[in-house]
């Protein structure tokens, strides 16, 4: 049973591998070769792959500072090379490109509708809104501090912004007014607005990711993390789980989650007693975006 599995993940990392390098025909010889019963979500979405793959596409940049696809998947927003370009996605069509000097901390959310984009350049606090209609600066918002996360809410009218100040500011994108406002104990590193906009995960410079009341800011539970600096958060469409993952120099205490928020369990992806996580390449944060989004 021990080789099993053993071959079971060493095929499947090759076709994590095979497939980051656009070898079809390899991903599909690999992905056979796993025993069937053994095959798990990570199996399931290379698999998925195969039938998506004329819709794969290539970003050729050398300072590539990060991706985001909207929550309707028809736009691709890339940020690179001073500027945010947006695609019609599936087809990769170009419609327009933002401008936006990237940096440390420099995000980029698409709205939920993919009618807005925020950018936040971190040093200076500064998320600044751009209607993607025009291509035009809708709305600049000042967090009174350096930022390093920004989030929509899933209806659309409210911003969220996280600081060093160790603040959350809710922004109403309507009339460019703080709507409220929340004071953690630790700097705010990442956000992200659970589905029914009741709940806001909160990362920080420690191991805690808080659960917010996004009325009232009141701390509804505290999750622990296996180590500090957790910047990135993503909540499942139905609200039930939550991705987490940190930034530590050299991959000290690296820890790279998807909580049951639930049960309260985690799913480690790098060690787990499921073996789901034995697979050690980057690539397995990807997957488990794509599972989130199922």
């Amino acid at each position: 049973q021990d080789y099993r599995r053993r071959l079971y993940v060493s095929e499947l990392n090759r076709a994590g591998l095979a497939w980051q390098s656009g070898q079809e025909a390899e991903v599909r010889a690999l992905l056979e070769h796993c025993p069937a019963d053994l095959r798990n979500w990570e199996w399931n979405f290379l698999h998925q792959q195969l039938d998506r793959w004329e819709q794969k596409l290539a970003l050729a940049s050398s300072n590539l500072f990060g991706a985001e696809l909207s929550a309707d998947g028809h736009v691709l927003a890339v940020s690179a090379g001073g500027v945010v370009r947006l695609y019609e996605f599936p087809s990769v069509q170009w419609r327009r490109d933002i401008p936006f000097t990237q940096a440390w901390q420099s995000p980029i959310r698409l709205s939920p509708r993919g009618d807005f984009l925020a950018t936040l350049q971190g040093e200076t606090g500064v998320a600044t809104v751009w209607n993607l209609g025009t291509g035009e600066r809708a709305l600049e918002l000042k967090h009174g501090s350096a930022a390093g996360s920004v989030a929509w809410a899933n209806r659309g009218k409210l911003l969220l912004t996280g600081g060093q100040d160790r603040t959350v500011r809710l922004w109403n994108v309507g009339t460019g007014r703080e709507e409220r406002q929340f004071t953690v104990e630790f700097p705010v590193l990442g956000l992200a607005m659970a589905p029914d906009d009741q709940t806001i995960a909160v990362g920080t410079s420690s191991t805690n990711i808080l659960l917010l009341d996004a009325v009232s800011g009141a701390v509804k539970r505290t999750l622990q993390s296996q180590g500090p600096f957790n910047s990135w958060l993503k909540s499942s469409p139905d609200g039930r789980k939550l991705a987490v993952g940190n930034g530590t120099a050299g991959g000290y205490r690296s820890d790279k989650r998807v909580w049951s928020l639930e049960g309260g369990g985690s799913l480690d992806l790098r060690r787990s007693e499921e073996h789901t996580s034995e697979l050690q390449s980057p690539y397995v944060i990807s997957y488990a975006v794509f599972c989130l989004k199922k």
